[in-house]
């Protein structure tokens, strides 16, 4: 090993450099501080290709690449789950595929020749697009930047895979920009280049007019979804995200569950390897901490207006506590930031412990919604009917990770559009 500190490790081979991020062990979100107070080396013999690899969020990869590009290094980013499965990314390319539909540019003159730069990401993970397209994403975004005058600043903010991040970072600065910054609905602002300490903040008129354009016009709705174990939660979760983008609603799905999240390149590997997805995801677990509960709720507290629909993958509690701990002491903090919630059950069970569990913090009353999950291993259907009491009751089927998540939405989407135009329009109605 050539450099380690906390957050990263640099191993130079024969071919190769290899830049590997590692996950914060007591909270699993390592804070933007970590680029100034345990820097990349600003400056190390690349000569060829450095490899980005490890858990890392968007600003880390593009911080990486920014400095790789920096130094005359060849970008390349390698997925932990890519490792582990060659196939994991591989996607056919749609017959309408564009890559000008996956981003919007928008740019704005502040004096002195300079200019600042919104580039707002949509690149959902499924249907995945192919290495090859996300890489033609890439060179139409830089086109676009080609076209614009001036000493420029990137703000980078969306919804796109961290090789989409880097290779967007990398090109920049060898076009010589002269800030580039993520936009983080977790972290807020995060400066990936330059990063030191002579590094001025960010222009309030700059922050002032990207919130003009990435904020709802008419308020936002944060739809936390819980449940136990094994009953379909965080699959549900995912196909309201999903429907609600294709409900045209900006949205974001929120996974809380810091000690073992479920992450969509999991869902992608356990298509093509059960065991190898099992495998990595079990090695990725940590432990629940104060800490960790500190965090996910100031981050939710972030995330919460910039979407015109947040879906929150709530945690499930501690089940094997006696009693059962559904809403552990404290974490009570993290619930109180959701407006709505639907409530997921088993449909041989009942709801009335998680009803018990939200009521025993005035929560119950935000209860939007009840769905009963039934066999899960069948073909996805959905039931949903609003109740004299302004409650949602459904039933589902299908709920399962194994099944194809494209066929539940497909499925799930009509029976939503009911349910989105009630509770998007009832919370704009009491903003």
């Amino acid at each position: 090993m050539d450099y380690k500190t906390k957050w990263f490790s640099i191993q130079q081979n024969p071919n190769e450099t290899v830049i590997t991020f590692h996950p914060e062990p007591h909270v699993r979100f390592w804070p933007p501080s970590v680029l100034r107070e345990a820097p990349l080396p600003r400056s190390w013999k690349t000569g060829g290709r450095v490899v980005i690899t490890g858990s890392g969020a968007v600003w880390m990869y593009a911080h990486a690449a920014a400095l790789v590009a920096a130094n005359g290094g060849c970008v390349e980013v390698r997925k932990p789950q890519d490792q582990a499965s060659r196939n994991v990314g591989d996607a056919s390319t749609p017959r309408s595929f564009s890559p000008r539909d996956f981003f919007v540019v928008e740019d704005r003159e502040l004096g002195d020749g300079q200019r600042i730069v919104l580039v707002k990401l949509d690149i959902r993970p499924a249907p995945p697009v192919a290495r090859e397209q996300l890489a033609e994403v890439v060179k139409a975004l830089c086109h676009e930047l080609d076209k614009l005058q001036g000493r420029i600043s990137i703000y980078l903010t969306g919804s796109g895979p961290v090789e989409v991040y880097a290779g967007i970072a990398s090109a920049a600065v060898s076009r010589g920009v002269s800030r580039i910054v993520c936009v983080s609905p977790r972290d807020g602002y995060v400066n990936v280049w330059p990063c030191d300490e002579e590094t001025p903040e960010v222009p309030s008129e700059a922050i002032d007019w990207i919130h003009s354009l990435l904020r709802p016009k008419q308020g936002s709705i944060t739809l936390g979804v819980v449940g136990d174990p094994n009953c379909g939660k965080s699959v549900l979760s995912r196909v309201l995200y999903y429907c609600a983008v294709k409900a045209n609603y900006w949205s974001w799905r929120f996974d809380s569950d810091g000690q073992s999240p479920t992450p969509e390149w999991y869902l992608s590997l356990r298509q093509v390897s059960r065991e190898q997805a099992e495998q990595l995801r079990k090695s990725q677990k940590i432990g629940w901490t104060k800490e960790m509960e500190e965090t996910l709720t100031a981050q939710l507290r972030g995330a919460r207006d910039y979407f015109d629909v947040l879906i929150v993958d709530l945690p499930g509690g501690n089940l094997k506590a006696s009693p059962p701990q559904r809403i552990p002491p404290g974490r009570e903090t993290l619930f109180e930031l959701v407006d709505k919630f639907v409530l997921v059950y088993q449909y041989d069970a009942s709801p009335q412990p998680w009803i018990d569990a939200l009521r025993e913090h005035q929560l119950d009353t935000r209860i939007i919604a009840m769905i009963a999950s039934a066999h899960p291993h069948q073909f996805p259907t959905l039931t949903l009917t609003k109740t004299a009491n302004a409650i949602w009751e459904g039933l589902a089927t299908g709920l399962d990770r194994g099944v194809d998540l494209n066929t539940i939405v497909s499925s799930f989407h009509e029976a939503l559009l009911p349910f989105w135009e009630t509770i998007v329009g009832l919370h704009k109605s009491h903003d």
